[in-house]
């Protein structure tokens, strides 16, 4: 997984006032449930959480020669 690290304040100097309107730009990223480091590191990045997700995996069948 490739992670890019993007400050707000790199966000704002691309920020370009076209007329009377500025560029808004939005950006998503995610981490796992679990790792509160990356998370702590969002939010000190201004991003905030939205929702949480679980995932579910199913094996259906079984492998040949098990």
């Amino acid at each position: 997984m490739a992670v890019c690290l993007v400050s707000a304040e790199m966000i704002r100097e691309l920020a370009v006032p076209e007329s009377s309107e500025w560029l808004r730009i939005r950006l998503g990223s995610d981490t796992e449930l679990e790792n509160e480091a990356a998370i702590a590191a969002h939010r000190a990045l201004g991003f905030r959480e939205t929702f949480r997700l679980v995932r579910f995996l199913e094996t259906v069948g079984r492998e040949r020669g098990r």
